[in-house]
């Protein structure tokens, strides 16, 4: 028996908010790797993405005496929706868990107040389909109208 055929009876899955739902560029999530009997050695799981958006350490690690290891994904803004597969092998049979990478992009913009006089202003809100992530995300805006003069950008913090 090589050590890598040794734990593979060991092997349960890996639960992941990574693949319980979508994700939108910039976003981070947690990856969980679980084995389903704590051994007494660490076991190393290589982790690889199928998409350059998708960001996955090489590597975690299950502790001896541990049933699971945790690590980060983290994302870029995709031009549009991206399929990712992100693999975790360390054991006879790789497992794969799928990922869709969604851009972020603005779900409304609003003024208020909305209607103004010559010479008034009004403020803009733009929201995002969703929380921006650790960097923060531009949203290019335009007016249709010459009168109503608008930023050509406008920058989303983080975590907002």
């Amino acid at each position: 028996f090589s050590s890598r055929r040794r734990h593979t009876r060991y092997w349960r899955d890996w639960s992941s908010d990574v693949c319980s739902s979508d994700l939108y560029g910039g976003q981070s999530a947690t990856g969980t790797v679980v084995i389903t009997v704590a051994v007494a050695y660490d076991i190393t799981i290589n982790l690889t993405s199928s998409s350059i958006n998708v960001i996955v350490p090489a590597t975690t690690t299950v502790l001896a005496g541990n049933t699971s290891a945790t690590f980060g994904v983290t994302t870029t803004q995709p031009t549009g929706s991206v399929s990712a597969t992100i693999t975790a092998d360390g054991l006879i049979t790789p497992r794969t868990c799928n990922v869709t990478l969604n851009k972020m992009t603005a779900s409304s913009v609003s003024v208020s107040p909305s209607s103004v006089s010559g010479g008034s202003g009004s403020t803009g809100t733009v929201t995002l389909v969703s929380t921006a992530g650790p960097s923060n995300v531009t949203v290019s805006l335009s007016s249709s109208d010459v009168h109503a003069v608008v930023p050509a950008t406008v920058t989303v913090y983080s975590g907002n």
